[in-house]
């Protein structure tokens, strides 16, 4: 439905645990959703582990330059091959027996036994199924054959192919610890009508009435600014 016909959820969406459960499967589960920037997996030997409701994954730079995206678990025992993310990473090392995996996910020893090759070819790491990548950021979906990025994104490609996001830099990261519900992240992003409340120094220069919610033909929502100010700088 159109933003303008959006109303406000009922409270329970964003306390109740079986809601927040049906998100992890319905939305998580089976939709797109932005893992990483791609800088953070430009060189071969980038590793970098995210948590996706109860499910942790691999995202990996092999010697090739190629990004994979695998489940963060041993395909022995189950345990958690990963920890934290690392850079010059050559193998991936499971602690609890330290069956070995190459930075494509496929299996390269399980010391000390001696597995034949064609059983080592069925017991690389599970790959997450879907992986693109489009305006510097690396996109994941959980579905068996889920539908195309781009079909997904709509004309937001369009929209955005005059600004060269793909090569832009990396110049750092900022993580924040929120103690609340997803929803209300975002949902505060697109409102735009507290500026002038809990932004008042932003809002002698991104006036209230310069945004304009915004949908397109795609699963994307956001806004416009107009006109464009250099923000006092």
């Amino acid at each position: 439905a159109p933003i303008e016909k959006a109303k406000a959820l009922h409270p329970a969406f964003y306390c109740d645990s079986q809601y927040v459960q049906a998100e992890r499967e319905r939305i998580f589960g089976t939709q797109w959703f932005a893992a990483c920037h791609t800088a953070e997996l430009s060189k071969p030997g980038d590793v970098k582990v995210i948590e996706v409701g109860t499910n942790s994954i691999i995202l990996t730079c092999d010697k090739s330059g190629k990004i994979h995206a695998f489940y963060n678990v041993c395909r022995h025992r189950g345990a958690k091959v990963c920890s934290t993310d690392q850079t010059g990473c050559k193998q991936l090392v499971c602690p609890y027996h330290w069956w070995a995996y190459r930075l494509d996910g496929s299996l390269k020893s399980t010391p000390p036994a001696a597995t034949p090759q064609e059983r080592k070819s069925e017991l690389g790491l599970q790959r997450v199924p879907g992986l693109e990548t489009f305006a510097g950021v690396v996109f994941l979906n959980q579905s068996e054959n889920p539908t195309p990025l781009q079909e997904y994104l709509g004309d937001l490609t369009d929209k955005l192919q005059r600004y060269d996001l793909d090569n832009l830099e990396f110049s750092g990261k900022k993580e924040y610890k929120i103690g609340g519900d997803w929803k209300l992240i975002a949902e505060n992003f697109v409102d735009f009508y507290h500026i002038n409340a809990v932004h008042p120094e932003l809002s002698r220069f991104s006036r209230v009435d310069d945004h304009q919610p915004f949908q397109g033909k795609g699963q994307y929502v956001g806004f416009v600014t107009n006109p464009l100010t250099n923000s006092g700088g």
